[in-house]
């Protein structure tokens, strides 16, 4: 029978590691370990566990942190986002690509497509199965939002044109007045959702 020897519990790099330039790789949470560590010159488990000494947490808390740096990012991308931002108002992280806070309020996004029918435009949104107390749609293709309160989004899915109604045509869908054309770029909602 074999008695295995106790292994050592810091794996020590091969040459001499740069600690301030692994304190500043490891402020990226966009590299991985093994990625700092081959610009080191030393394995992942030894990156991992200058990391671990440096903030005294698990590698697991790197991770999930590396996941909010994801998000964040990919959020920073998204024109909602941005343009939110530039409008002054408070944004924050819930965990999903599709829901965000915006003044303190969940919100979810989708897209909406247009459809060609009858020699006019109509706007096609499906609401998200997901709760949220705003619902925001981007509208391809005009850089603008269909924003709308919870309490008014009560469908699955809806087609409306952004056009104004003609009096002189014939009755039925071209004559529904929608409400949801007030909503378009309807910022304010967001105001009121923070202020009330």
């Amino acid at each position: 029978m074999r008695i295995l020897e106790p292994t050592q519990t810091t794996i020590e790099p091969l040459g001499k590691v740069d600690h301030a330039l692994a304190m500043a790789l490891l402020e990226d949470f966009s590299l991985t370990y093994t990625k700092i560590g081959k610009q080191l010159g030393c394995s992942r488990e030894y990156v991992r566990q200058i990391d671990i000494k440096r903030r005294h947490d698990t590698g697991q808390q790197r991770k999930v942190l590396r996941k909010i740096d994801k998000l964040r990012r990919w959020w920073q991308a998204v024109p909602f986002y941005m343009e939110a931002a530039k409008r002054g108002l408070e944004l924050g992280l819930i965990g999903s690509k599709l829901e965000l806070l915006v003044n303190g309020k969940s919100v979810r996004c989708g897209v909406g497509c247009w459809h060609f029918i009858k020699h006019k435009n109509y706007l096609h949104v499906h609401r998200p199965y997901s709760e949220a107390e705003i619902f925001v749609w981007h509208l391809a293709d005009t850089g603008k939002y269909l924003i709308l309160p919870s309490h008014l989004a009560n469908f699955k899915s809806t087609c409306f044109s952004l056009e104004e109604n003609n009096e002189n045509k014939r009755r039925g869908a071209y004559s529904v007045q929608h409400h949801y054309r007030q909503y378009i770029d309807a910022w304010h909602v967001f105001q009121n959702q923070a202020a009330g």
